[in-house]
């Protein structure tokens, strides 16, 4: 491509407004699907991938784009790739879309394992272990540049409305699972540190019980990857508020008895639907009624109801008079 020649833009991926869907399929089975662009241009610049081209008929050929006419770019300093396969990574730092989303665009390097992969900068460890595990991290391209690519592979998306498609849980089953389940099984209960909303407020009380029952306490926030894995794929029961946490889920043996405990203000039933699908013993303990930490936290709530966290107490008693049944 020339330099300072006049461009079209296409937006690909910027902050948490836009993602690129599927558009022709270059390839594909009933699982997984890609398109490719030839001759492009790539910037990569902190939270934001553009896509460059100075083919007018791409607007044509691909609807899906959002095509704008934009001002021209100097290629002071570029890196020229052969082949290339764009991650999109909307909201690539909560748990639930890297496992479910971003994870399983890797799925394109089964048909080409010498695809170099680009995306926005990768911040958080549980990124880094896992992509490890299924790609040379040598061959992902995060810093902040241009790119000249010969050829440009899109990934469809891998999730409609919060549930995975099919193959997702094939890939992750199959990539991320490095060892045989134990035939001895752990009841977990699964807490959270940065409860920033929807936090249970009597949590200790309940911790209290489920430890006399013989359940081991996991924060998974300070849990390497590989070891979450493990984690969840050695328990065969499962217990958690609505959370991030459940997405592990997926690499539960069949028969795994799961209880999400739900608080007002969530509406997300994602965790059910993956449990069905993975023929989980699913089962939901859903809290109405909101609860505040004290009367002035109430009263704060009330002027500012836009900022409620929905937090909520258990009945402990009845929980510990009930567990078996909440979870038969």
């Amino acid at each position: 491509m020339r330099k300072n020649l006049r461009q079209i833009e296409i937006k690909v991926w910027i902050g948490e407004k836009f993602r690129v869907d599927l558009i022709e399929d270059f390839s594909s089975n009933e699982n997984f699907s890609y398109s490719v662009l030839n001759n492009i241009t790539i910037e990569v610049n902190k939270n934001k991938i553009i896509i460059y081209t100075d083919d007018n008929n791409l607007a044509k050929i691909y609807p899906h784009f959002k095509f704008k006419e934009t001002t021209e770019i100097k290629l002071t300093e570029k890196k020229t790739i052969k082949e290339a396969v764009i991650i999109h990574a909307l909201y690539k730092d909560v748990y639930f879309h890297w496992i479910y989303d971003i994870i399983p665009q890797l799925k394109v390097l089964e048909s080409n394992s010498s695809l170099k992969i680009l995306m926005c900068p990768l911040k958080n460890s549980f990124q880094l272990e896992s992509f490890k595990l299924l790609c040379n991290l040598k061959d992902v391209y995060t810093k902040s540049s241009f790119y000249e690519i010969d050829k440009l592979y899109l990934p469809s998306q891998t999730t409609k409305l919060l549930m995975p498609c099919n193959f997702v849980f094939e890939f992750l089953t199959a990539n991320l699972i490095k060892s045989k389940a134990n035939k001895e099984k752990n009841k977990i209960y699964i807490t959270r540190d940065r409860k920033y909303k929807r936090s249970i407020l009597n949590e200790k009380e309940l911790i209290h019980i489920l430890e006399a029952k013989g359940y081991l306490i996991y924060n998974l926030e300070y849990i390497s990857f590989s070891q979450q894995v493990e984690i969840f794929r050695n328990s065969n029961v499962i217990i958690s508020a609505h959370g991030s946490g459940l997405t592990n889920i997926v690499f539960c043996e069949p028969g795994t008895t799961i209880l999400e405990i739900y608080g007002p203000g969530c509406g997300e039933r994602c965790f059910a639907r993956i449990s069905n699908h993975l023929m989980l013993n699913y089962r939901a303990l859903e809290m109405s009624e909101i609860s505040y930490q004290s009367f002035l936290h109430r009263l704060y709530y009330m002027l500012f109801p836009n900022l409620n966290r929905f937090d909520f107490r258990l009945d402990i008693k009845k929980i510990d008079r009930n567990l078996t049944n909440y979870l038969s």
